[in-house]
């Protein structure tokens, strides 16, 4: 009976997500007295990918480079000699305590390291999404930050190259990434800053895990249906049609589709002029993700194909008798200026698979919720996030949760795991790292009895 107990135990401790249980954590204050044998940061990022930023540990100091960029940031604990490199881009004394950022990309990924607050200046707030940024009422940038601004901050993170000539300005491309599962992995990048990169370890691992687990859910689900339809993502503008690139290309594979236009890796631009091959192409299109704001009627009138309309039947093209044509606006901000497209979905690689694992390959992911993908045929009603009610004042010392669809882990916008609305998803089958830590807890319990 003792025996059976304890392995029954190890299986309820194996069951919980251990890959998050206590480890050291780098430093969160300056050194005092400064050893040149000590190493100052135990914990290192798990990031393997070189080919979109690298990290390098030295005992006092850190190494970051941007490789899109070829732009060096090297990281130095407060309290120990600065390092000396001319070729660096900024040189920075961490962990850091105030930031600003000039764009959405990050902020995602800075909720859930924990570090909210640390934003004293932003974007304009009407770009957005996060209710709990918003209910923090963080001053916005001037177009052009001011020597007063940069002066409150120890590092502002930018989508673009420094309008001021300024060593606190960094670069965070993450939106240049171009396949899947590169994007997420920028938690690491930012995580370097503030000496977070247990909690990035953490984020990045289900974040990666959840991804897998949902691609073989939809890959078994494509090998059951013996279906793979042909998905495009599409956007219009100034006459032009633009269709696919190498990134979104990437996920509808992952999702179990066919990426549309067929046998390229690079983005087809179509306009007025071969348009005969783009209707061509949308007759044998299952699936369109518009990747812009649009109105349904605004969409038929750029399509300028006169046998289309919002209310016509067509039975030429499979999207339209479907209803599958989606829009990526589902979650927008109260004031409808902004949709989480353009911020939690920079982070959120796993969530915006299953989005599209749910158009693709429905019975995936039975009872999943799309998140960010609205049906754009049928108006569908959107989620519009406002801080009064979206987040608490207690909510804004919360850390954001990393949601993990297999696991069942419903997606949240105020950081306390419950959801407020599409996303909330169905358990699944645990990620590789938990199925593996559970295996391995069994057998050692075993082993122990032996």
């Amino acid at each position: 009976m003792l025996g059976l107990n304890f392995i029954t135990s190890a299986i309820a401790l194996a069951s919980m997500p251990m890959w998050v249980s206590a480890q050291t954590q780098n430093p969160q204050s300056c050194v005092t007295t400064y050893n040149g044998n000590t190493d100052y940061f135990p914990v290192k990022a798990n990031h393997t990918d070189t080919s979109v930023f690298t990290i390098t540990y030295n005992n006092n100091y850190k190494t970051l480079t941007d490789v899109k960029n070829n732009l060096t940031y090297v990281l130095y604990m407060c309290g120990t000699p600065a390092p000396v490199n001319p070729n660096a881009a900024a040189i920075i004394s961490i962990p850091v305590t105030h930031v600003g950022t000039e764009d959405t990309a990050s902020l995602t990924f800075l909720e859930m390291l924990g570090v909210r607050q640390t934003i004293k200046y932003t974007t304009d707030p009407g770009f957005i999404t996060s209710p709990c940024i918003r209910k923090l009422n963080i001053p916005q940038f001037s177009s052009t930050p001011t020597d007063a601004e940069m002066s409150n901050v120890n590092v502002t993170f930018s989508w673009r190259t420094p309008n001021v000539n300024s060593t606190k300005i960094v670069r965070f491309p993450a939106t240049s990434s171009t396949t899947s599962l590169q994007r997420y992995q920028w938690i690491h990048f930012l995580g370097a800053f503030f000496n977070k990169e247990d909690r990035a370890n953490t984020v990045a691992a289900t974040i990666a895990d959840d991804y897998n687990c949902i691609k073989q859910k939809a890959a078994t689900a494509a090998a059951t249906s013996l279906s793979q339809p042909a998905t495009v993502f599409a956007n219009y503008y100034s006459g032009t049609w633009t269709l696919g690139s190498a990134y979104t290309r990437a996920y509808v594979s992952d999702a179990g589709g066919n990426a549309a236009p067929a046998n390229t890796t690079a983005a087809q631009t179509f306009d007025y002029s071969t348009q005969s091959a783009f209707i061509t192409l949308l007759q044998n299109t299952s699936n369109i993700v518009y990747t812009g704001d649009i109105t349904l009627d605004a969409f038929y009138t750029n399509l300028n194909i006169s046998s289309l309309t919002a209310t016509s039947t067509n039975n030429t093209y499979p999207w339209k008798v479907n209803g599958a044509l989606w829009n990526m606006n589902r979650v927008t901000n109260n004031l409808a200026s902004a949709n989480s497209w353009f911020e939690q979905a920079v982070a959120w690689e796993n969530v915006v698979l299953a989005d599209l694992v749910k158009v693709i390959q429905p019975t995936a992911l039975v009872g999943y919720s799309r998140v960010f993908l609205r049906d754009l045929d049928a108006n569908e009603e959107q989620l519009k996030l406002n801080p009064s009610t979206d987040c608490s004042t207690d909510d804004l010392s919360k850390v954001l949760v990393a949601p993990a669809v297999c696991a069942g882990q419903k997606v949240a916008w105020n950081g306390d795991g419950t959801g407020t609305g599409p996303g909330n998803a169905a358990p699944g089958m645990p990620s590789g790292r938990a199925l593996a830590i559970t295996l391995s807890a069994v057998a050692a319990a075993i082993l122990l009895l032996a």
